[in-house]
């Protein structure tokens, strides 16, 4: 049953049916409002006296039937009072008919027809609905557009229950077509007159927020995204549906044909119905789905695929909080309020302390970036190329990529201040220095030194390297050009971005710089390939590995290097401590790799097989009571009769024992390995994996286990 979002509704609990009643499907909702109703949705199944087991035990008296209780449903029952084309009631016709006259309800049906019979192309209204006298005042009730099922849906509207409150999507800001000189003008004409003495700061704020506001609604757009067309509404389906439709219409008992080109409608409408959900399922996953920020949503996906529950509050829902029944979002969020504030109030007990052993014990923590730099300050004579062209590839050799880099750079002025830096840390992510040389367009060549934090990646290493470079030319008189040189895509693409899309403080502090320099001189910062043979990167670079021996306590780290640190230690404490198993036997503190190709239950028995839980295992299956024995039904025991190798008796089936001690498998073994005795560290390779389990299974199939 579905209920329209933002509609506040509780799902009906308690028994609706008879006991013993298990063919009779029914769910049922509680509109709520001023005036709640009850919609209770129920399918009987059509049980007939000939070869069916099942027995009918439906009984409408037991349904919660109220002044405010809508039936609708399949019913499978017929009656004149809601089928025209009823000679004779049925017994289930005649027993709602009793049912509904003794509660003074009538029903809503107009008599049409609402299922055509594949079989016999007759026409007759089995689905019902019915409700008191009361409610059919303002009720209507009519049919709806075929569907593709052989029924027709039942159209019931009720005047009078308050409709939900229409949906508006939020603008947001588009920041990125606004037009900042305009914007920037606005603001200046607006605080162009000075204030009065006698103004308050509260005053002041006011004015500055109004010139904000009235310059963003001029020359910055707002907008919302239109939500996805959903993939009913295709011309392709709606084209067969009106065709399916047609077709439905057009079926009449003289005419036999017309049942079977109604069919063959629906056929077709289901294929293309088929293919275009297919269509837009593919695009939905390869555009919506395939972002990181949609693992959540995939993993929820995923869960209700297998079933594992819908954790979601359903939008309108209504929630119990004890004995009180919260439908509005205010009460939701009260009550939430409440319920964490409790909990907060409970006090757990402190975990052990431990040293420090991430390294980051003492660490000056880096403070955040509290004033981003203004959208429209990027304006300014500043240049990023991040390519000297096809030779500058990784895969191309040293030379290629060094005489491609020489001949990029032989295009940018000569008569300019060249800064070379480069940043160095020890395993990318401690004791970081940055290093620097710089050619002044004087012809006096400078050299820069910078520690860059005892936690620290290579990339803040090399942000750190620039930064100390442009601030000791940031004062130099001359009008020259200024190119900068530095080996880290990374670190350049970040600054690319934009100074007000700096998040970090070193970002922010760059940038600044640099705008101060691009005020008189043009500056360009220009990626050079590593370790290629360039004599001034190679400076650089023994600059920036005798700086990462500076004494490193006073330079602050972000919070991104301490969290990388932390996470660092935790895995591979997580890995030192694996248990004693199998697997890290095979393994020790490393992950395996994942397995490529598309067999889904061969990679799967590899990674059993290895972990030590093998699902073909003869043991593992008598263990779960799998593979009961005339002598034992079900036991843990490796050496019961049931769990012994069915190929040599010799001992259980264990992944151990399948993979490195039996003697079925020795020539497989030694074809392989080249030895009988395989070293367990062998069995990192997922091919001999699965060679060494195709092999065993092919023993055992002639003794009654299956195919492998």
């Amino acid at each position: 049953m579905y209920v329209r979002a933002g509609l506040p509704f509780s799902v009906m609990d308690g028994p609706l049916l008879a006991d013993g009643d298990d063919s009779t499907e029914v769910c049922g909702v509680r509109i709520l409002g001023q005036s709640p109703i009850d919609i209770i949705n129920i399918y009987r199944p059509p049980i007939r006296s000939t070869n069916d087991e099942r027995e009918d035990r439906f009984e409408p008296c037991r349904l919660p039937a109220t002044r405010q209780t809508l039936l609708v449903g399949d019913v499978n029952a017929h009656h004149p009072d809601w089928d025209n084309n009823c000679e004779e009631e049925d017994a289930v016709g005649a027993r709602l008919a009793s049912w509904m006259e003794d509660l003074e309800w009538t029903t809503l049906n107009s008599g049409d027809p609402t299922l055509i019979s594949y079989r016999t192309g007759g026409q007759t209204a089995p689905d019902l609905a019915a409700c008191s006298q009361e409610l059919a005042t303002r009720a209507s009730w009519s049919r709806g557009p075929d569907l593709g099922s052989d029924h027709l849906p039942m159209v019931v509207e009720l005047r009078g229950v308050s409709e939900p409150p229409q949906r508006r999507r939020k603008t947001r800001w588009a920041h990125h077509k606004a037009d900042w000189l305009q914007f920037r003008g606005s603001c200046e004409a607006a605080l162009a007159e000075p204030p009065l003495p006698e103004a308050t700061v509260q005053q002041l704020s006011s004015r500055f927020t109004a010139a904000l506001q009235e310059a963003g609604k001029r020359h910055i757009p707002r907008g919302a995204r239109r939500d996805a067309k959903p993939w009913a509404l295709h011309p392709d389906v709606l084209r067969a549906a009106e065709e399916r439709q047609a077709a439905r219409r057009a079926v009449t008992a003289e005419d036999p044909s017309s049942k079977t080109r109604w069919i063959n409608a629906k056929k077709r409408a289901a294929e293309v119905e088929a293919r275009v959900s297919r269509e837009s399922f593919r695009e939905f996953v390869t555009t919506e789905l395939n972002r990181p920020s949609s693992v959540g949503r995939v993993s929820r996906m995923l869960k209700k695929w297998e079933g594992g529950g819908d954790d979601e509050h359903r939008d309108g829902e209504a929630m119990k909080a004890g004995d009180r029944l919260l439908v509005s979002a205010e009460a939701k969020a009260n009550a939430f309020a409440h319920q964490y504030a409790t909990v907060s109030r409970q006090r757990a007990a402190a975990p052990p302390r431990r040293p420090d052993e991430a390294g980051a014990e003492g660490v000056t923590v880096e403070p955040r970036l509290e004033v981003p730099l203004l959208p429209w300050t990027t304006c300014r004579p500043i240049a990023f190329n991040l390519d000297v062209g096809p030779g500058g590839r990784r895969a191309s050799s040293n030379e290629t990529r060094r005489e491609a880099a020489r001949q990029h750079l032989a295009a940018l002025p000569a008569q300019a201040t060249w800064i070379w830096s480069d940043g160095s840390a020890d395993a990318g992510v401690r004791r970081g220095g940055g290093g620097a040389v710089i050619f002044t367009a004087s012809g006096e060549t400078l050299e820069v030194e910078v520690a860059a934090g005892g936690l620290c990646s290579s990339t803040r290493a090399e942000l750190f390297a620039l930064r100390a470079a442009l601030e000791r030319v940031r004062d130099e008189p001359s009008p020259a050009p200024l190119v900068a040189c530095s080996d880290s895509r990374a670190a350049l693409s970040l600054l690319s971005a934009g100074a007000a899309a700096q998040t970090t403080t070193i970002g922010a502090a760059i940038w600044r710089t640099l705008l101060d320099i691009a005020e008189r001189r043009q500056v360009t910062l220009q990626w050079v390939p590593a370790h290629c043979g360039l004599a001034e990167n190679e400076r650089a670079d023994a600059l920036a590995k005798q700086a990462a021996t500076l004494p490193q306590g006073a330079v602050p780290s972000d919070a991104r290097s301490l969290t990388r640190a932390v996470h660092r230690t935790a895995t591979r404490q997580w890995r030192e401590n694996w248990p004693d198993s199998f697997f890290k036997t095979i393994f020790g503190s490393t992950l395996p790799l994942p397995i490529p190709g598309e067999d889904r239950e061969a990679a799967i028995s590899v990674h059993q097989l290895r972990a030590g839980h093998w699902g073909r295992s003869l043991q593992y299956l008598h263990r779960i009571g799998r593979h009961p024995s005339v002598a034992c039904l079900q036991c843990p025991d490796k050496r019961c009769p049931a769990a012994l190798c069915a190929v040599c008796r010799e001992e259980a089936d264990v992944p151990e024992h399948v993979l490195l001690r039996c003697p079925a498998l020795a020539g497989a073994r030694l074809r392989l390995t080249g030895s009988i005795y395989v070293d367990p560290s062998r069995l990192r390779d997922a091919d001999l994996v699965a060679a060494l389990e195709a092999g065993y299974l092919r023993h055992r199939e002639p003794l009654g286990y299956g195919p492998p």
